[in-house]
């Protein structure tokens, strides 16, 4: 099976009115959209980043809040990252 990564984030409080909280990879000089998610009413959020979003060799994922849709670039301020081992 084709590998996935699972971005999973407790005590996150909604976004701001207006923006929404966007997951990127980066590596190797390139970012990647990967998506956009919400908090659950317990601040809980994930999302499932598959296939179709890899890259040839991740060194992170993370998490910022943006306008409303979604950003072609990151440009709001982080709330999450981690690196991959």
């Amino acid at each position: 099976s084709a590998p996935a990564v699972v971005v999973y984030a407790k005590q996150l409080p909604p976004p701001a009115t207006g923006r929404v909280y966007q997951v990127w990879l980066e590596g190797g000089g390139v970012v990647r959209n990967v998506g956009t998610f919400a908090p659950d009413a317990n601040q809980r959020a994930w999302a499932l980043l598959g296939p179709q979003s890899a890259l040839p060799n991740p060194e992170t994922v993370f998490i910022t809040e943006e306008p409303l849709p979604s950003s072609p670039q990151p440009s709001g301020p982080e709330v999450l990252r981690a690196r991959f081992p």
